[in-house]
């Protein structure tokens, strides 16, 4: 459904359009609440397939913080908009800003080391950007570079690979061999993009042009012209590293590591992005994990839904447990297993429930279009209009094209709500299913009647495992609606605690060695660590983080307070690198001790 021009919101005033790509429309806009200009990136046309992307991009990227990787801000529906906010740079397209710098190479080894340290930051935190090109890449004014434009992002699945790409998309000049064959991706294919632009950078001309067969073709024949064929002026190091970039093999291109090292750049604590890289060894757990397991199997039996609640306080690893209890499921092919969070900063409708529709949606793409058929409710329209991304579902978008219009809103959301616990209940019959949603402290209360309903008894057979912060449960508009609806059902939904605490010394201990990338460092502060950290395994790997760049910076002792790694030690030494300003915010929310609105903050 294509889209009018986007007028803004109450809090989002439009001042301009940036640009347009395939998906999307980007636009400079004012934040009335925050009180500063931002980037806003909507849709050109409201379709399943755009919104799935659109969401996707966000909440890839929205956890990760570094100074090379644009910061993301806030994902927001309104009416039939959906749109999400984000940092607004001002500079120049890469290869722009290079040439207006005279090509001077001295600020080409500069703006190459930053691009490096955003590619590196990003495969650190689990990601593949797969559309790196100089238009995705801007320089500022005062020679910040930064990375932009996730909208290909993939996920990377043990630290190494990702599944092979349904489809070849980006540029093609651009794109690695690999991406072009439709083979397994891994950093390794963004390196390659990396290497095309600098040898771009280098002559002024890409390695290789022409279609994606043509590109194939060409790069399945050899190595490109070096270089220094094309400018023999070139820097020989810059030129070598080019070309072992643009390696055919993706295991002969240099590593992120090598690659930073060949330019001389040691990422610094606090170049390292804030959101954890690849998952966490999961250590213990095993009485939650039996109990998890026990509510399963006993849902199944008995045919009709139980609610499983998992909670504990921040930073616990109630994450890691579902992820884990998720992988366990996974491992029985006939289970399916539909997976949601729930984000802080979305202004979604039916947030609670809507990564679970996504998940929903993605499992029925992947199914034959007669068996969606058959799992699809009647009034699929109406699915279709509360939750536009199942569009993306043939079925379901042509029945949307067939159903009359509900003008009521109030009965468009009861029979929405009705047809998602019907394909709920379809799903259970066909094969055991389980959801598991996360976060949902930050749920809402429409989210939180929507999921009543699906889980209300009889049937359908479905565990239901939702994971929250123990404290601050009695704030949470979701789960105070959610936990009060489960009792009120007439018979109520059987429903069970897993309480998730801390890690034993012992457990948090073998966390500390299994994360260190220095085994023999951390193996002889892992008791230390332990101790320091509550049993926390969040505070265990910022320990192990802390402990590793202090080991890495010139000085005798890795440490801090009373000549040892201490958790205030580290806090005060974070402190002390805050800038003025930051450091001023951080002090009135102390002093607050709870939220406050972000214009008093600010």
């Amino acid at each position: 459904m294509p889209l009018a021009e986007f007028s803004g919101t109450e809090r989002y005033g439009i001042v301009g359009r940036i640009g347009q790509g395939g998906m999307g429309v980007v636009y400079r806009a004012v934040d009335r609440e925050r009180g500063l200009e931002v980037a806003l990136k909507t849709l050109a046309r409201l379709d399943g397939p755009n919104l799935w992307r659109l969401k996707r991009e966000f909440r890839a990227l929205a956890g990760v913080h570094h100074p090379n990787l644009v910061t993301l801000h806030e994902l927001v529906s309104a009416e039939d908009q959906w749109f999400f906010t984000m940092e607004l740079v001002e500079g120049r397209e890469l290869l722009e800003a290079l040439e207006g710098d005279g090509g001077e190479r001295l600020q080409l080894r500069a703006t190459l080391s930053q691009l490096a340290l955003g590619v590196a930051a990003l495969h650190e935190a689990g990601k593949l950007h797969l559309d790196l090109k100089p238009s995705n890449v801007l320089v500022s004014p005062s020679g910040r570079v930064v990375l932009l434009d996730f909208g290909l992002v993939g996920e990377l699945e043990d630290g190494h690979a990702t599944r092979r790409p349904r489809s070849v998309s980006g540029t093609p000049g651009y794109l690695a061999p690999e991406v072009l064959a439709g083979d397994a991706l891994s950093p390794a294919a963004d390196w390659y993009a990396v290497g095309v632009m600098l040898y771009e950078a280098l002559t002024g001309a890409r390695p290789f042009e022409g279609g994606p067969l043509e590109i194939l073709a060409a790069q399945e024949a050899g190595p490109p012209v070096p270089p220094q064929a094309r400018a023999p002026d070139v820097p020989i190091d810059l030129a070598r590293l080019c070309m072992d970039l643009l390696a055919r093999a993706p295991e002969a291109r240099p590593t992120g590591v090598a690659v930073l090292a060949q330019l001389g750049v040691e990422p610094s604590d606090d170049r390292r992005p804030a959101a954890p890289g690849y998952p966490a060894p999961f250590i213990g757990r095993g009485p939650q994990i039996a109990q998890l397991t026990q509510a399963f199997l006993d849902a199944m039996r008995s045919g009709r839904p139980t609610v499983v609640c998992v909670h504990g306080s921040s930073g616990m690893g109630k994450s890691e447990l579902l992820a884990d209890f998720a992988e366990r499921l996974c491992r029985q092919p006939e289970t399916v297993v539909l997976q949601g969070r729930c984000f802080e900063r979305e202004t979604v409708a039916y947030k609670a429930i809507d990564g679970l529709v996504d998940s929903i949606s993605q499992h029925l793409v992947a199914l034959g279009e007669a068996e969606v058929r058959a799992l699809l409710p009647a009034d699929g329209g109406a699915l279709a209009r509360l939750f536009p991304v199942l569009r993306r579902v043939p079925a379901i978008a042509e029945a949307l094209r067939e159903a009359p219009a509900i003008p009521d809103a109030q009965e468009a959301r009861r029979r929405g709500f009705a047809a998602l616990r019907a394909l709920l209940s379809a799903l259970a019959e066909a094969r055991p299913l389980v959801v598991l949603l996360d976060d949902l402290q930050w749920g809402d209360a429409d989210g939180a009647a929507a999921l009543a309903e699906v889980l209300r008894p009889p049937g359908p057979p479905v565990l239901g495992v939702v994971a929250y912060r123990s404290d601050e449960a009695d704030e949470s508009p979701f789960l105070r609606g959610f936990l009060g609806a489960l009792g009120a059902h007439d018979p109520p939904t059987p429903t069970r605690e897993v309480v998730v605490g801390p890690l034993s010394t012992e457990e948090a201990s073998t966390l500390s060695s299994l994360l260190g990338r220095d085994a023999e460092l951390t193996a002889r502060y892992a008791p230390i660590i332990a101790s320091e950290s509550g049993g926390s395994p969040f505070f265990v790997g910022e320990l192990v983080r802390f402990l590793e760049a202090q080991a890495a910076a010139p000085s005798d002792e890795p440490v801090t307070l009373s000549g040892r790694l201490t958790l205030e030690g580290m806090i005060l030494a974070r402190l002390g690198r805050l800038g003025q300003a930051a450091r001023r915010l951080l002090e009135i929310a102390a002093v607050a001790g709870g939220p406050l609105p972000r214009r008093v903050a600010a």
